[in-house]
């Protein structure tokens, strides 16, 4: 499995990356650490001085990540690193490594990007959340101090229909790490309907095989459950919402990334 880490040295840059080795220890698995930095040219210098600046730059990065790659060798694990920087945005860098590397999950902290202009913002994490529609995401939130995690909690109002292509990830996950699977039911009404009913009937069937069981969220407050519970992996889907609940759900994934200390798994969205 290939693992991409948008990776500027920073904080959070370091979290999601220790985060990852915890996650996935003993696990033959490919990290590929990515630093971007957005090349804007200086209308004081010439096309010449500016190429050279930013080659000076790209050469700086790389040397930075080399040494950071060898001490990371000198660990015994079972993880091969490598390492990629471009000029480019986020986006676009993420898109073109996500093909180059094969990458099966991205796992980010609350930054990720280094501006030759400006310093990195949090609101990376929740760009890529929003434009990364066909690759998992993990975050790790700044606040998010590590602990054993025992479960994935996988909060749902059974209003869709989930196949098993888009459960992959929390599927490798819960196997390798023998996490269980609390379904979450967010749905806050006595009795699903008929389309909710078959729609979790069929996630059971998709769950058969793993270690899991269902909760209702009933009348609390998903963060602070998240919160007290203390042991938990969130998990969510991105769909399509009529604008309402895509407001409201952005709102919540933007609370948990920014404010949060739990880390969140995005899944991806293969619905037609």
């Amino acid at each position: 499995m290939n693992v991409l880490i948008p990776y500027n040295f920073s904080e959070s840059a370091i979290r999601a990356l220790n985060f990852t080795k915890k996650l996935f220890k003993n696990q033959p698995i490919k990290i590929v650490l990515l630093d971007v930095y957005i090349s804007n040219k200086s209308l004081l210098l010439s096309t010449e001085q500016n190429k050279k600046w930013f080659n000076e730059v790209e050469y700086e990065l790389t040397d930075e990540l080399k040494y950071l790659i060898e001490i990371l060798n000198r660990e015994e694990s079972t993880f091969i690193y490598e390492y990629k920087v471009d000029s480019n945005s986020l986006i676009k860098s993420i898109h073109k490594t996500i093909l180059e590397k094969d990458i099966n999950l991205i796992i980010s902290g609350t930054s990720g990007v280094n501006n030759i202009q400006g310093s990195s913002k949090a609101t990376n994490t929740l760009t890529i959340i929003e434009n990364i529609k066909h690759c998992p995401i993990i975050v790790v939130p700044e606040k998010y101090k590590f602990k054993n995690i025992n479960r994935l909690v996988f909060p749902t109002n059974f209003k869709r229909a989930f196949i098993a292509k888009e459960l992959k990830m929390l599927t490798l996950i819960s196997i390798v790490n023998n996490y269980s699977i609390e379904v979450l039911d967010t749905s806050k009404i006595n009795e699903l309907d008929n389309e909710q009913v078959t729609n979790k009937l069929q996630l059971q069937d998709l769950l058969d095989d793993l270690n899991h069981s269902n909760n209702q969220l009933k009348s609390r407050n998903l963060i602070n459950y998240l919160e007290e519970i203390g042991d938990g992996l969130s998990v969510f889907t991105r769909y399509k919402l009529n604008i309402i609940e895509r407001y409201f759900k952005e709102d919540l994934i933007k609370e948990l990334t920014l404010q949060g200390n739990t880390p969140i798994l995005v899944l991806p969205d293969f619905s037609k």
